[in-house]
């Protein structure tokens, strides 16, 4: 973070990527963690460090290419469960969000 945090400026915010080896407790193996830093800056506020984590198994990338492949898995997933949470009513047509009240009434 202080390679984004010092490169970093309002005008042109900065991602600094790197790399590392890593094990959980839980994992059998280590595995490559790649980490993106970057700092967010808002108007009228202090700059905020947002850093990203990812595990990755391509060995055989660079770190930003890594990151790009992994980010874009991740935003297919996101869509998809957002798509899943979401039913329609075939009585109505009308698109409803689940809730632990109504689950799926329509």
């Amino acid at each position: 973070m202080a390679k984004a945090r010092a490169r970093s400026t309002p005008q042109a915010p900065v991602e600094v990527f790197g790399e590392f080896k890593y094990a959980a407790e839980s994992w059998s193996r280590e595995r490559r963690i790649v980490v993106k830093a970057e700092v967010v800056h808002q108007e009228g506020r202090e700059p905020r460090d947002n850093p990203r984590f990812v595990a990755v198994k391509l060995s055989s990338m660079k770190p930003e290419q890594a990151y790009d492949v992994y980010r874009g898995r991740g935003d297919i997933e996101n869509r998809i469960k957002s798509r899943n949470s979401i039913t329609v009513c075939r009585s109505t047509g009308r698109a409803r969000r689940a809730s632990s009240r109504n689950s799926f009434e329509c």
